[in-house]
């Protein structure tokens, strides 16, 4: 900003004692005379004894004072973020000194004072006083009287509670403190909670608009500048707890109800945001229009302020750190803008030993948790690099300049249009009113995690000042109406998330599942990639010990197997299937190996697929009263997926999944019945994998038998995600006739019990998009298990356009 340049010449005769406050010229006399400074440019005042003080206000970021005599410079200062308004002459005995009061740029009006000692030839500096929020500077004789605030938690900042006044005597070149005094600045307010949404009537003056109004205002204000409007909300909180005017009389005369709100002890803070760039003086007087608007116009107050906040936030990589990217709406990046609204003091520096109150962002941060009903991630303080010069107790930043600090993520939950949908962070109420008042009556139900709803109309204010979320009227996908609070949703990217795993071969998929899956694993179920029932029935194995799957060959371990078993770092091996599957000679070799790196190797293998599945049972140890039976073989005498499709409600569930042939059960089965206390059996498959003899011969067995069946392959999955309620915010999609690559991503699906649904490699089903429609209350994120020619391009473009139907709002993005 261009600042006019003023150039203020002061002779002062100390000869003539005008202005003097003694009468004689006796040794110990005292004259004081204090020179006021224009707010900025080039202010200089000449003594009579030949030395000239030059005080540049050159912007908002620096300050330059200087002191010289016959063009010789003896005293120099480069200030950032500070100006003065004052300066006092002070002439003690024999000796000259200036009292420079230093007030930092931002809403704390936060000053402190130096000292300085005038010799002929040399000016030092022999005091620099601790800093005082709101502080008040003055000079009587050798007496420099301090007054401050003193703030209680829950004071806004125009407000506090009490004042401090210290008085300090100068004599001798040395500073002393002779006393101090704190005293109770009390005042009638209107506490939040007591408020009502009327307007606020005053017995003379202006009023306070309703809170929804005040709502309104900071949120489109913040929203034109790109600022999150919670932070908006949260600062206006903080200075004056949303007042722009007085609402009670004061009982000492101090103000009258309907009085703009001025900071109470230096008088400078104006409105709700307590703009603070003019003086005492110039406030008071209304110097110019703008302190009038300010005043006055509680929009324009909001805006003034919203423009200093965003001025703080563009020093971001220049002045101040940037966090993370630098993204406006994110709330946590604002962390230093909020600093710089107050000010740059040692005060807002929660690692400094001298600060006396709650750092200033952390009170915003605090308020807007509080308020907006946010969970934010405290920022870590031990990352801070601030830094001070020996004359400035002012925070300097350039050590370190960007913070990469990922988990401070948090999006502003505002500026959601009709165009939106949302999806809920956590459980929230969809209500019958835009208001918590009737706080249970008014609930229809709890929406869960990722349950899609519509904006339906323009967004409503809170009637309460102490609720700074929004509420948005919204459709649910089952068709209710209600309203949310805004805080607790995030809006819905607008395409379907695909995730491709799949890899050269099936042993290479299988790594890459295992990379997606997991980072390291204690467990790990090694199979063949060519039995595939013994990999079916491990997925509970798998689940119960949080371990990925990967495939062998019979004889040999792949050298990237090998890799990624190194990567996991187990501390057991379980083997899958026979000799005659996994031979004894690769047994031997990870057993050797599993001596050198820590991990111990278990073989689960009998005789035929039944009896490893029946294996498998006892080793997971269940509890559960159910069994799972699926068909060993499917009509043409190959694996069926029918175990595949079932496995994450098994392993989810810990329930045991055994193999039968058609038309006769497993002994394996009728003897772990026998010996287990199992009530219900659900059956896999149509009566063409296990058919109605086998059926009947387990209802002697138990008393409760179901059947899970389609008319194929395809259509026993779909009914397996419908029976069995398996929750589909996520969906892995297996081709259904070659469903190899699916057998490892069976122990992930599990591991989040999520479906896992056949597909043919081109073309949809009529059943799977009747299933898309009808079942999705979520927007899902999609897997396909296997390459394009497991699962071909038409396909994948199909499903990603039938579960975009079901949410028409939501275009998939080119």
């Amino acid at each position: 900003m261009l600042r006019m340049w003023n150039t203020l010449l002061i002779c002062v005769s100390i000869l003539v004692y005008t202005f003097s406050i003694t009468t004689s010229a006796a040794a110990n006399e005292t004259y004081v005379k204090t020179f006021s400074l224009s707010s900025s440019g080039e202010n200089e005042v000449l003594l009579d004894n030949g030395m000239v003080i030059s005080i540049n206000m050159v912007d908002e970021v620096e300050t330059i004072v200087e002191i010289s005599r016959n063009e010789s410079e003896l005293f120099h200062q480069n200030l950032s973020f500070i100006s003065l308004e004052k300066v006092t002459y002070l002439l003690h005995g024999n000796n000259e000194y200036l009292i420079l009061p230093y007030r930092y740029d931002g809403s704390a009006g936060t000053t402190y004072f130096s000292v300085l000692k005038l010799q002929s030839d040399a000016v030092e500096q022999i005091h620099v006083s601790t800093v005082y929020d709101q502080g008040i500077v003055e000079v009587d004789k050798n007496l420099i009287t301090v007054t401050g605030a003193i703030y209680e938690e829950s004071d806004p900042r125009s407000t506090p509670s009490k004042k401090i006044v210290k008085t300090y005597e100068l004599n001798n070149d040395s500073v002393v403190e002779t006393s101090e005094q704190i005293t109770e600045n009390k005042q009638q307010y209107i506490q939040p909670e007591n408020r009502t949404s009327n307007f606020y009537i005053m017995s003379q003056g202006s009023y306070n608009p309703p809170a929804d109004e005040i709502s309104r205002m900071l949120t489109e204000k913040a929203i034109e500048y790109n600022i999150p409007p919670e932070l908006v909300k949260a600062i206006a909180w903080s200075e004056t707890n949303w007042l722009q005017f007085r609402e009670t009389d004061d009982p000492n005369g101090r103000w009258k109800a309907g009085d703009p709100v001025i900071s109470h002890i230096d008088r400078r803070g104006i409105g709700i945001m307590q703009v603070t760039k003019y003086s005492e003086s110039e406030v008071a007087n209304n110097a110019n229009e703008d302190i009038v608007r300010l005043k006055n116009d509680i929009e324009y107050n909001i805006e003034s302020g919203i423009k200093i906040l965003k001025d703080k936030w563009n020093y971001g990589g220049k002045i101040t750190p940037i966090i993370n990217d630098g993204a406006w709406d994110v709330l946590d990046h604002w962390y230093f803008a909020i600093l710089a609204y107050n000010g740059m003091s040692y005060q807002n520096d929660p690692n400094h030993p001298n600060r006396k109150k709650e750092v200033y962002q952390d009170r915003v941060y605090k308020f807007l948790a509080k308020h907006s009903e946010i969970t934010l991630t405290p920022f870590p303080i031990e990352e801070l690099d601030f830094y001070y010069k020996e004359d400035s107790p002012v925070i300097r930043f350039n050590n370190k300049m960007h913070y990469d600090l990922p988990y401070l993520n948090r999006k502003t939950h505002h500026g959601y249009t009709l165009e939106n949908w949302l999806q809920p962070i956590s459980q929230v109420n969809l209500r019958t009113e835009p208001s918590t008042v009737k706080a249970q009556e008014s609930v229809i139900r709890q929406l869960p995690v990722g349950e899609i709803v519509e904006i339906t109309g323009e967004v409503i204010y809170d009637t309460n000042n102490t609720k700074h979320y929004v509420w948005y009227p919204v459709k649910t996908q089952s068709g209710e109406n209600g309203f949310v609070a805004s805080s607790y949703f995030a809006n819905v990217e607008k395409k379907v998330e695909t995730v491709e795993l799949a890899g050269k071969s099936r042993y290479d998929t299988a790594i890459k599942i295992a990379n997606d899956g997991w980072q390291q694993a204690d467990t790990i179920i090694l199979a063949n990639g060519f039995a595939t029932p013994d990999a079916l029935t491990g997925s509970v194995l798998a689940k119960k010990f949080d371990a990925p799957l990967l495939l062998t060959k019979s004889d040999a371990l792949l050298p990237e197997v090998a890799l990624e078993m190194e990567r996991l770092k187990p501390k057991k091996i379980y083997i899958l299937g026979s000799y005659g599957v996994i031979s004894k000679e690769l047994e031997d070799q990870l057993v050797l190996d599993g001596q050198e790196k820590g991990y111990t190797v278990t073989r689960i293998g009998g005789g035929n697929r039944m009896e490893t599945a029946a294996l498998i049972a006892k080793e997971i140890s269940a509890t559960s009263n159910e069994i799972i039976i699926a068909a060993a073989r499917d009509k043409y005498g190959n694996a069926s997926p029918d175990a595949l499709s079932v496995a994450p409600y098994a392993g989810s569930n810990q329930i045991p999944i055994f193999l039968t042939n058609t038309d006769t059960l497993s002994n394996y089965i009728s003897e772990y019945i026998s010996g287990k206390d199992i009530t219900k059996v659900t059956i896999i498959g149509g009566i063409g994998a296990i058919s109605e003899e086998v059926e009947a011969e387990i209802n002697k067995l138990v008393p409760n038998v179901v059947r899970i069946a389609g008319s194929s392959r395809y259509e026993t999955s779909l009914e397996i995600a419908k029976t069995l309620k398996i929750k589909s915010d996520k969906i892995f999609f297996a081709r259904g006739d070659v469903f190899v690559d699916a057998l490892s991503a069976s122990p992930l699906a599990a591991r989040e019990n999520k479906p896992i649904i056949l597909i043919k490699q081109d073309g949809l089903p009529n059943e799977l998009k009747q299933y898309l429609d009808e079942e999705l209350i979520y927007l899902p994120k999609v897997y396909f298990l296997g390459g394009l020619g497991a699962i071909g391009a038409e396909t994948r473009s199909l499903v990603q356009e039938t579960i975009l139907n079901k949410f028409p709002v939501i275009q998939q993005e080119k």
